[in-house]
């Protein structure tokens, strides 16, 4: 079921009441206008609506930031330059090369494991897309997929030091 399917069940049965389990949004839409009359009241839905976008930003955040503590090692430092360094990201230039090793440093890798080439990184950047973090914009240009990404690991203190 796509995401926002799960969005729309999530505010129907917040609503209205009741819900199906089906996997087809049309049938999470009421078929008549006497389907709202369970409502407690319609002054209400604005606040239970806000409340329930809040619920699933959290919810979504959250998965987010499971999918970031999964990164290995090279590809969280690549996301965290690339995150840090923002439209000033060249992923292959050696001050970037060095930022890498501070940020695996700040990982707490340490002699051999911390060193890193740029085969590794072309590597973590197909990863990162992969896995819809990164997209790229052409040859060697690349980007976070999205905001609230770089929030995250900002809030997370994640891109200190990086800066």
């Amino acid at each position: 079921m796509p995401p926002w399917c799960n969005f729309l069940l999530l505010i129907k049965t917040s609503l209205i009441g009741s819900a199906s389990t089906s996997t087809c949004p049309i049938s999470l839409i009421p078929q008549s206008y006497s389907s709202y009359s369970r409502l407690a009241d319609p002054a209400d839905v604005p606040q239970r609506f806000s409340v329930l976008v809040r619920a699933l930003t959290a919810e979504l955040n959250a998965n987010l930031q499971k999918v970031l503590h999964s990164l290995t090692p090279i590809q969280a430092a690549v996301i965290r330059v690339m995150a840090a360094m923002g439209e000033d990201y060249a992923p292959f230039e050696s001050p970037t090369m060095d930022m890498y090793a501070t940020a695996m440093m700040q990982a707490g890798i340490e002699g051999k494991a911390r060193s890193i080439e740029v085969p590794a990184v072309q590597q973590a950047l197909i990863a990162l897309q992969e896995k819809k973090l990164v997209w790229k914009a052409s040859r060697g240009v690349y980007a976070v997929d999205e905001q609230v990404i770089v929030d995250l690991l900002e809030e997370a203190g994640l891109l200190q030091g990086l800066k």
